[in-house]
């Protein structure tokens, strides 16, 4: 009596299957086990397929272009209404990177981060990430929305009020 392991997969199913054989018999060995497995993951799979496609169909999600174009938008809005308000706030814009200088050196940085679609904003009090949803850009930490929060840390940091 031969014992032999032999592996193999059927190409369509993906499945790997043993079999032990005892001569010129085979038997199935734990083919069922790893067919069963197999069925986990393969709806597992579809599950994951699913839960995508519903992300892609989200209004709230956007292309790498989409989110460019919104983001100029962002830092068009704020140089205009620095330049409109007539407050010494020194501003300038290089490479997707808008720095907001104070009188005492102080300063607010916004700029875009382009893999996670978000508008990111920095101040002495703390770092905030801005999601764009339903027309707005909104803080998933704390709800605010990007243009109150930097109306409110201009008025800090200048003691100015700028309406964006």
């Amino acid at each position: 009596m031969r014992l032999t392991w032999l592996w193999y997969g059927g190409l369509g199913s993906g499945l790997l299957r043993l079999r032990l054989r005892l001569g010129q018999e085979q038997r199935p060995f734990l083919a069922t086990t790893l067919q069963q497995q197999g069925k986990q993951k393969h709806n597992a799979g579809s599950a994951h397929g699913r839960s995508l496609r519903r992300k892609l169909d989200r209004q709230d999600y956007m292309t790498e272009s989409e989110f460019n174009e919104l983001a100029d938008e962002v830092f068009k809005r704020i140089e205009q209404a620095l330049d409109a308000s007539g407050t010494d706030i020194e501003y300038s814009l290089t490479g997707g990177v808008l720095e907001l200088e104070f009188e005492d050196g102080s300063k607010i940085i916004i700029n875009r981060h382009g893999p996670n679609r978000e508008i990111w904003l920095a101040a002495k009090s703390g770092g905030f990430h801005y999601s764009y949803k339903d027309g707005q850009w909104l803080s998933r930490r704390d709800g605010s929305e990007l243009f109150g929060k930097l109306r409110e840390l201009v008025k800090l940091g200048s003691g100015e009020s700028v309406g964006f």
